[in-house]
């Protein structure tokens, strides 16, 4: 049988939560894999996840602008977007499309740092950079050149 707890459930922090279980979604929208990794996370890690909100799988993000890396939550909307910076150019559908390539870079940055034992302030640093030469591109949208390449 599963753990299940209310707001007010006390967890012995000491003992590790059993596995199986179902699924279920903070009120922060974390997923956690059970109700009581869950209070786990909540009580013996202190993290503000709310507590529960629901069970099974957490709704989508509105992140529709594409700041969460999260190509599918993009519109289909096309706005012929390329990024002349880049060599070779690329062709994003739409805006959102290339914050999402610009967001994963920008994650791509900060793990490098934090493995080549970079300073949060040089990461940030060179996030900021990269970021200034994305905004760049997405200042006007441009027609489909040749040499760019498609990105979906």
């Amino acid at each position: 049988m599963g753990h299940v707890a209310s707001e007010q459930s006390k967890i012995d922090c000491s003992e590790k939560c059993p596995d199986g279980g179902e699924e279920v979604c903070s009120k922060k929208n974390t997923q956690y894999p059970s109700q009581c990794a869950l209070d786990y996370d909540r009580q013996c890690n202190h993290v503000d996840n709310g507590g529960y909100e629901m069970s099974g799988a957490c709704a989508p993000v509105a992140g529709d602008d594409g700041s969460d890396c999260n190509k599918n939550m993009c519109t289909k909307k096309e706005e012929q977007l390329c990024n002349p910076k880049r060599k070779p150019k690329h062709f994003y559908p739409n805006s959102c499309h290339m914050i999402v390539q610009r967001c994963l870079v920008l994650k791509k940055i900060a793990s490098d740092g934090k493995k080549a034992g970079k300073s949060e302030k040089r990461i940030e640093a060179d996030q900021a950079e990269e970021r200034k030469e994305w905004l760049k591109g997405c200042k006007s949208c441009q027609p489909i050149e040749k040499d760019c390449i498609q990105i979906s």
